[in-house]
């Protein structure tokens, strides 16, 4: 009753700001309920704290208001952390949404010239960005922990119904009707059990592991002279109003510079065609200068107009731009801006390193002592099961044209055979690949452990995709291309893949990003009577199984790979996400349907800057680029980024 008369009385407040005469006796009453809050202040929720922040803001009374705020948002933080280390991925997911509201109003009450309040805001961010992440990876057991045989029978049993989960979303899309979808329920609430007695099992075994709270002055201080960290935060994303802005620290500097990026509407209307056009092909065969170069680089002027020209002025002079996107600007090809009449931006620098959260920068290199490099190519798609249980009574999927039993049908893809083979001359003996019939789901989970680099090359399956007649020369998309809205394809006639996918509710749609699946040797065969779930998809939910801790690259060379849809203050879900989670640093991702012969050309030159010295993404993305472009412009072929530009990385 007490904290509903002290809302009641700041909602007052605010509204009778007009009334002068009655402001100062409003105070005084303010002054007397402030004392008997105090006395319930460990229970009040965060929200009622808000409030009282918004109420006593409007009253002029800006300190205050700012002390409440900032003690919403770390009632905030503590729910999320305690949610996040005892449920389910999904439910910690949707629970972090709650702590926007109070971090809007934390950035909206730090201005420009308030240093002090603009470290606090950010440090509030820095803390709760990526949070769920981090404590999902925690459930990976660790070698003390796998001492523990309570504790690894626990963790084996979840292991197991996540797997059992990623078989039922292979055969409901096969098969898509109700009884398939009540099947999916049952088998995703039993995995989310196993993973609540993984938690719980954690949380008995370490009870004094509890976290410290994330600070921003470590984070700052990893910065040398010449390197920046960017932080973004997408504002009042849920009125549909939303703001983005970018806090910029300097290595050496203890100022925090605010740079206002503008209305999130506006700039997806800037930065949407140029995107659009980065992924549409101008053609094998294009040379420089062509019409689809020339226009996606007007398009890119007004693109970089809403993104990089607004930021660029407080970087002058960095060499190393360490950044977390957020809102439009996640999974945003930055190096593919254009510079001056024929260059970009990767050309120009600084080198750009994608970062998921703040967090990121104190997290130690690789501790693996491995330096193998596991490489997955050309896989069978037709019979390409070896022997064994799951390749027992396996038969082609019905069906005829570029899809079959709700599904594509994967064709050859012979230039990843090439593509792996030749980085495998470049990284040496320390070489294991899976090629042909050998590229299965289960060679791959029982081979990834260990190893330094993981490359996989092969076709990426949306499961929001259109089935399409064979595009020449794409790599990774086969019968598929994903849905957008490209004038270039309205001519044809797609057919969907899948109607109304059963598995595809309203209260799923946090999960939606993870349905991008890798297609493996005997991908075109049936599922439905395979003995466990090696069917020849790889997804998501069996990639969280598996254990990648040192893991420095995961290397996903396939169609759209990397897209996914975006979560705030969590980045972008998606199959990326599922290898950070199971424990790679480093995640290099594809943004569209990439060209064969491109795509080979500038992984070999990726792996080249690697063995060259270039060990973070970032560096050797870019010399792997400057090199391709370089090579193009030699041989008068277009430097559209169509070519060049499909590949972005996470994690550094």
């Amino acid at each position: 009753s007490i904290q509903a008369e002290l809302q009641m009385r700041l909602v007052q407040s605010t509204v009778m700001l007009g009334d002068t005469s009655g402001l100062e006796r409003e105070r005084a009453e303010l002054v007397r309920l402030s004392r008997l809050r105090q006395a319930n202040s460990y229970n009040r929720p965060q929200s009622l704290r808000r409030a009282n922040a918004v109420a006593l803001r409007a009253l002029g009374r800006s300190a205050e208001a700012w002390q409440e705020a900032l003690e919403a948002d770390r009632i905030a933080y503590q729910r999320l952390q305690a949610n996040a280390r005892a449920l389910p991925d999904r439910r910690a997911l949707q629970l972090s949404l709650q702590s926007s509201p109070t971090l809007d109003l934390l950035f909206d009450m730090a201005g420009p010239g308030d240093g002090e309040r603009l470290i606090l805001a950010w440090s509030a961010l820095a803390r709760s960005r990526g949070l769920v992440r981090a404590e999902m990876a925690r459930r990976r057991l660790t070698a003390d922990s796998r001492t523990d045989t309570a504790l690894v029978a626990i963790h084996d049993r979840w292991v197991q119904r996540q797997r059992d989960y990623a078989r039922a979303l292979i055969e409901a899309a096969e098969t898509p009707d109700s009884a398939a979808h009540g099947q999916l329920e049952r088998l995703r609430d039993a995995a989310e059990l196993a993973e609540r007695a993984v938690a719980r099992a954690l949380g008995d075994r370490e009870p004094l592991l509890a976290a410290r709270e994330l600070q921003l002055e470590p984070i700052l201080a990893r910065l040398s002279p010449g390197q920046a960290l960017v932080g973004m935060i997408e504002t009042d994303a849920s009125t549909g109003s939303g703001r983005m802005t970018a806090l910029v620290a300097r290595g050496g500097s203890p100022i925090i510079q605010r740079v206002e990026l503008g209305s999130c509407a506006t700039m997806r209307e800037r930065i949407q065609p140029w995107i659009e056009r980065l992924a549409v092909s101008p053609g094998p065969a294009a040379r420089a200068g062509s019409v689809a170069e020339r226009e996606c680089r007007r398009a890119g002027v007004h693109a970089r107009a809403a993104s990089w020209d607004l930021l660029s002025p407080a970087l002058a002079g960095i060499h190393d731009l360490y950044l977390v996107p957020d809102g439009p600007l996640l999974a945003f090809p930055w190096q593919a801006l254009p510079m001056g009449p024929s260059g970009y931006l990767i050309e120009r620098g600084p080198t750009i390193h994608v970062l998921n959260a703040e967090r990121e920068l104190l997290e130690p290199n690789s501790t693996t002592s491995a330096d193998a490099l596991l490489a997955v190519g050309a896989p069978r798609f037709d019979g390409g099961a070896v022997a064994g249980p799951a390749a027992k009574a396996r038969a082609p999927r019905t069906g005829s044209g570029p899809c079959a039993g709700g599904l594509p049908i994967f064709t050859p893809l012979p230039g990843t055979a090439a593509e792996v083979e030749a980085i495998a001359r470049l990284w040496g003996p320390k070489t294991r690949l899976l090629l042909g019939a050998s590229a299965t789901e289960a060679a791959f989970k029982d081979s990834a452990a260990g190893h330094q680099v993981i490359h996989l090359a092969t076709h990426g399956l949306m499961t929001r995709d259109t089935c399409l007649e064979l595009t020449p020369g794409l790599r990774g998309v086969g019968a598929l291309e994903p849905v957008r809205p490209v004038a270039a394809r309205d001519r044809r006639k797609p057919v969907q893949l899948t109607a109304a996918p059963a598995w595809d509710r309203a209260e799923d749609l946090p999960w939606l990003g993870r349905r991008v699946w890798l297609a493996m040797a005997g991908a075109n065969e049936a599922a439905e009577h395979t003995a466990d779930e090696n069917e020849g998809l790889l997804t998501a939910e069996e990639v969280l199984t598996l254990d990648l801790g040192g893991v420095d690259w995961v290397v996903l060379s396939a169609c759209h790979s990397g897209v996914a849809e975006s979560w705030s203050r969590e980045g972008a879900l998606g199959m990326r996400r599922a290898f950070h989670l199971a424990g790679a640093r480093t995640v290099i991702a594809s943004l569209w349907a990439v060209e064969d012969a491109a795509t080979s050309e500038w992984m070999e030159a990726l792996y080249a800057a690697r063995v060259a010295g270039a060990q973070d993404a970032g560096t050797a993305m870019a010399r792997a680029t400057v090199a391709v472009l370089g090579h193009r412009r030699a041989q008068h072929r277009s430097t559209h980024p169509f070519y060049w530009a499909g590949f972005d990385s996470t994690g550094e």
